[in-house]
């Protein structure tokens, strides 16, 4: 009975997990539909992704946990329209929104699609010229699966280039938001073992994961991109309506509400010029790997 119990909880975390991400995703999905402009900002990793990967025009790409869009849409306009891109993400509102975003500016070689990462070795083999995935491996709880299915829909020789987070130090414009308000209402962090910004943030760590997945000739560079806000307000509403903190705040301390936001706008000042224009330098890692 006990070992019985056992593998029905292991079976049931990860379903747990991917359930509590998809409402929260769903929930977060219009705020990142408003603050584009952070996912932009993204671009310089975006750049060093699309050389790691060598994507080039006529390919087909694939995105893993694309979000609302990115960085799909920057490969479809890469890729050109004799090559595709297609994106997936486990949020039907974050691919909805993706999908808008295409039409609106006319990319009909991107196509997007609600599936878990975790399914892709169920997809035909060896499909993708290359494989893209910018900050969303962190999330996904089993993240071994999910690379032997990257791995699986790569062409020979193929190449899967990812970005995640340095450690928190080096990533201000998260970190921040997550010490102040914890800090003012008392609220603990992530459960152990639930997925984070910073879970792959360990120097190798990812490089392991990939290897032990079957990738090659692995590789990784540091990347430091600058997020810029107008202002100390502007940041506290993308924290606001981007992440789970607005939620965690309004659910479990709605009492402490007005002063959590106006402690992290306070210290947000920390980051602003003398227009109160807000800049957060953030150290990423980007790391490439080649299918077998």
């Amino acid at each position: 009975m006990g070992v019985a119990a056992t593998a029905f909880r292991c079976v049931m975390e990860p379903r747990r997990i991917k359930n509590e991400q998809r409402r929260a995703w769903e929930e977060n999905a219009p705020g990142w539909r408003r603050h584009w402009g952070v996912r932009e900002a993204l671009a310089p990793v975006t750049e060093v992704l699309f050389e790691m990967a060598e994507i080039k025009e006529g390919q087909w790409v694939l995105d893993v946990a694309t979000g609302i869009g990115e960085p799909a849409l920057s490969v479809a306009r890469r890729v050109g329209p004799t090559g595709k891109v297609v994106g997936i993400d486990l949020a039907p509102r974050m691919i909805e929104y993706a999908g808008e975003r295409a039409r609106a500016e006319g990319l009909k070689n991107a196509s997007f699609h609600v599936l878990d990462a975790e399914e892709l070795l169920d997809w035909p083999e060896a499909s993708y010229d290359a494989a893209l995935c910018r900050f969303g491996l962190v999330y996904l709880p089993e993240l071994a699966r999910a690379l032997r299915g990257i791995h699986h829909v790569l062409t020979p020789r193929a190449p899967f280039a990812s970005a995640v987070w340095a450690a928190p130090e080096r990533v201000p414009f998260i970190q921040l938001a997550k010490e102040t308000i914890h800090r003012v209402t008392g609220l603990p962090g992530p459960a152990p073992g639930m997925p984070h910004a910073f879970a792959l943030a360990e120097r190798g760590r990812l490089e392991q994961a990939l290897s032990s997945a079957g990738f090659e000739q692995i590789r990784g560079e540091r990347v430091t991109v600058v997020i810029e806000l107008a202002s100390a307000a502007e940041y506290v509403e993308v924290m606001r309506e981007t992440t789970r903190l607005g939620a965690l705040v309004d659910d479990k301390a709605p009492e402490k509400k007005d002063e959590a936001w106006g402690a992290l706008a306070e210290a947000a000042g920390a980051f602003a010029d003398a227009s109160g224009k807000i800049s957060f330098p953030c150290d990423a890692t980007c790391v490439v790997g080649h299918r077998g």
